[in-house]
């Protein structure tokens, strides 16, 4: 891949740029050119002619500056004299009045050049708030020369690398993290990004983009093509065992997919390793997720990656002792899976499960864990959405996700083809009476919901039931990866079926922008996929 973007890394005291070996490495497969800097000795001068040479490399360009200890001052001190395209700080020694940071035992340095290297720390730790450039600042737990606790001071956001200690690049985990960081600077996300440009414009756009010898109009602020960046989001089944045979289920619609299978460690290890931009991870998918039995050290695993880690459930087994250990592990969040409140239409819509149960479990999720309801609605439960409603206002909650069926094998039961539209109506102002925002399946391709919920608001019944002929909103393919629990990776959620790959025999990286998924796209593009076309978000 050329390069597009250059990243200066500044070494510590008494290393060399050999230090950066495993950091220059995975900084070149993302297609950024990653220069140790070799620093002159501290004695000629110190940390002022280091700071010196990191100014005269950059140059023009919008580099990005990468600095451990010493170095990372260095490079705070070079970002404040000079704006460059991003800051990371890898265990940046904290200088204030009471505490002075203890220098490594093998340095063997002069008096001094260590006054020198002191009174340049005490001035680049006093004006930090002076630093304007996107900064962030990884610190190791187990690090005895940046305490945690004087780390806070400075004025960057921190990343905990658990375990970790002095030197950071002997931690995988920090390799990962610092790249996900590198690819959010701006400068790296206009240059860096191989086939998407997810640009969301104040005005419409009013293009179209050529797929082969077809030109399809293009989505209003998007230019897609059948290569994608890596995924910001991860989907992952981690076991196609469930309890229910709900009725609109593909588990249930597909009976051969059902069979038992739950999620090794191994490969949920190996699925983090592959992918480390993910910055969402939903355990959803066929089965039940809270059937895995380890479901809770997976949580902690991910969210131990800087990952926010969900949960989509049934609602049966999500008893308040079971979601508190979910939440003791850093789960971010529980969506229940609701589609009635009516113990009669539940039980024949799930398949003679317990309201009662799912009830009791949703009113009673723990303190420090968000909650929120999904609710499929069709020509059967079309009337449930009052109901449902006023569950949520009951429970404080400020929205729920609506949708309508997806999946071919569904149709004659969904509200695209019945005529439900005056009992959704009807559920659509008793939202507007409780004060309850009804968010349709395009929130998925919102960036960021909570800035932008008005984009995916249903407002009115057409609102919830159209389909679209042609590609106008569905990123799935582009932003989530789906993977199965026996390592299957699907094109999409909605088509559970049609595995492109396994990431036990292949890379995911090759998996992810190969044939198979790039046919999808252009299948989703030119509104040849049937899978698409029935479905709510396309």
């Amino acid at each position: 891949m050329k390069a597009r973007l250059t990243a200066l890394l500044v070494h510590g005291m008494g290393a060399s740029p050999s230090w950066w070996e495993p950091i220059v490495t995975v900084l070149g497969r993302a297609g950024i050119a990653a220069r140790p800097l070799v620093m002159p000795s501290l004695e000629e001068g110190g940390p002022a002619i280091w700071r010196d040479e990191v100014l005269a490399h950059a140059g023009n360009e919008p580099v990005i500056l990468i600095g451990h200890s010493l170095g990372a001052a260095v490079c705070m001190e070079a970002a404040r004299i000079k704006p460059v395209g991003g800051l990371v700080l890898l265990a940046c020694p904290p200088f204030f009045p009471d505490f002075t940071p203890q220098p490594p035992p093998e340095t063997d340095l002069s008096v001094t050049a260590t006054v020198r290297v002191a009174r340049f720390l005490r001035t680049a730790c006093a004006n930090a708030s002076q630093v304007a450039t996107e900064s962030v600042h990884f610190v190791g737990t187990a690090d005895p020369w940046v305490p945690v606790e004087q780390a806070r001071r400075l004025p960057f956001r921190l990343v905990f690398i658990p375990r970790a200690g002095h030197d950071l690049n002997r931690s995988a985990n920090l390799t990962a993290q610092l790249l996900r960081r590198v690819l959010s600077f701006r400068p790296a996300v206009e240059r860096l990004d191989p086939g998407v440009r997810l640009d969301y414009l104040s005005r419409p756009f009013r293009g179209s983009v050529l797929h082969g010898s077809r030109k399809v109009p293009a989505v209003a602020g998007l230019g897609l093509g059948e290569c994608a960046p890596p995924p910001a989001r991860l989907d992952i089944e981690v076991t196609t065992r469930c309890q229910l045979k709900c009725r609109a289920c593909a588990r249930t619609l597909n009976s051969h997919r059902a069979q038992t299978a739950d999620m090794p460690s191994s490969l949920f290890e190996k699925m983090l390793n592959e992918l480390p931009l993910v910055e969402d991870l939903f355990f959803v998918g066929l089965g039940e997720p809270l059937l895995h039995p380890r479901l809770p050290s997976f949580t902690r695993l991910a969210a131990g990656r800087d990952i926010r880690v969900r949960l989509v459930t049934n609602g049966l087994l999500a008893a308040p002792d079971t979601l508190a250990r979910l939440r003791d592990a850093r789960l971010s969040e529980v969506t229940f899976s609701l589609d009635s409140t009516d113990e009669e239409l539940f039980r024949k819509l799930r398949g003679n499960a317990s309201l009662p149960t799912v009830l009791n479990n949703f009113r009673s999720v723990p303190d420090g864990l968000h909650k929120s309801i999904f609710t499929t609605l069709s020509a059967d439960n079309a009337g449930a959405l009052p109901g449902i409603v006023d569950l949520a206002a009951e429970q404080g909650l400020p929205a729920v996700a609506v949708s309508d069926l997806n999946f071919a094998e569904n149709q004659s039961r969904s509200l695209a083809q019945n005529d439900r539209a005056a009992l959704i109506e009807k559920g659509i102002g008793r939202a507007r009476e409780r004060k309850v925002l009804l968010v349709g399946p395009h929130f998925h391709e919102t960036p960021d919901v909570m800035r932008s919920y008005r984009r995916s608001l249903v407002r009115t019944a057409e609102g919830l039931v159209r389909r679209a002929s042609l590609h106008r909103h569905c990123l799935a393919p582009w932003r989530v990866a789906v993977i199965g629990a026996d390592g299957s990776l699907m094109p999409c959620d909605c088509a559970p079926l049609a595995a492109v790959g396994n990431i036990r025999e292949t890379p995911f990286d090759r998996l992810w922008n190969g044939d198979g998924m790039k046919a999808w796209r252009r299948r989703v593009l030119e509104g040849t996929s049937a899978d698409c076309l029935v479905c709510p978000r396309y």
